[in-house]
């Protein structure tokens, strides 16, 4: 048998045992959701070019904990175009930030096409979507936003518009308790 150290008083309605993994336990009630806000973009948002731009979908959350985490839950539909004078790629790059610092940098999308040689012109409609946790470090508001860039500068990028992809962005925070 391996003797744990149970903590000297019971703990509170709904908290739950958990170890430190040196025989110590203690009450917790880790993991429950705060709250939730959400902020939606509507509005046709082009953006030009390879250097990362807002895509003005942002949202503000204020923790009420100093050691709260943030789950972000991001949603863009995005229009990709462009002409098929040149063999190469469409698509878009799309980062997150707190406040101005990036806390999950950009990465090519995984919905880019290549543009063969022979087509005119092409046109890739998709949505973009991913969470993050963060861990933003003390009670305050923080503003959440995405930014993107282009993959190739001869192309269209539109978010909230275009020929298909008519819609919304979407960006979700839920402030959990650690």
């Amino acid at each position: 048998a391996v003797p744990f150290v149970l903590p000297v008083a019971d703990g509170s309605a709904g908290q739950f045992l958990k170890t430190d993994g040196s025989k110590n336990l203690s009450f917790s009630g880790g993991g429950k959701v705060l709250q939730v806000v959400q902020a939606t973009y509507t509005t046709a948002k082009t953006i030009a070019g390879t250097s990362f731009v807002d895509t003005d979908l942002t949202c503000n959350i204020t923790t009420t904990t100093s050691n709260s985490h943030v789950l972000v839950h991001v949603y863009h539909p995005i229009e990709t175009s462009r002409f098929g004078d040149s063999v190469g790629t469409v698509g878009c790059t799309i980062q997150l930030l707190r406040d101005s610092t990036v806390i999950k940098p950009g990465k090519v999308s995984t919905n880019y096409l290549s543009v063969p040689e022979e087509d005119d012109y092409i046109v890739n409609n998709y949505t973009e979507s991913f969470s993050y946790l963060d861990t933003p470090g003390g009670a305050a508001t923080y503003t959440y936003k995405t930014q993107a860039a282009e993959v190739h500068a001869n192309q269209g990028t539109t978010f909230n518009g275009g020929s298909a992809t008519e819609g919304m962005s979407v960006i979700v925070l839920m402030e959990i308790s650690q």
